[in-house]
């Protein structure tokens, strides 16, 4: 899902959601740029990116999560390393880009 601006004065919202098993080598289950967005009660199980982020990924934007959760459980992260050969990633949970 992806996010550019979005309404100027309200949240775009994700409201009890659950995002699973999302696969992708530079990839994001939320692209936030100048964005108001709100999560709330959302889980992000088992998503992988070896690169940038597996959940949410802000640039410039205003970012509120509300009892939320993210995790991979680890079987499922020794048998993707195996599935894919991959041996180093560098992703996160949340990769936010901010105006130094």
């Amino acid at each position: 899902m992806t996010i550019f601006g979005g309404a100027k004065y309200m949240d775009t919202t994700i409201y009890k959601s659950l995002f699973s098993y999302n696969e992708a080598e530079t990839s994001f289950s939320v692209m936030l740029d100048q964005a108001n967005f709100l999560c709330e009660l959302c889980t992000f199980e088992n998503n992988m990116a070896t690169k940038r982020t597996q959940n949410i990924f802000s640039a410039f934007s205003k970012v509120s999560i509300i009892d939320s959760s993210m995790y991979i459980e680890q079987e499922y992260f020794a048998a993707y390393k195996k599935k894919h050969k991959v041996d180093q990633f560098y992703g996160s949970f949340l990769f936010l880009g901010i105006d130094s």
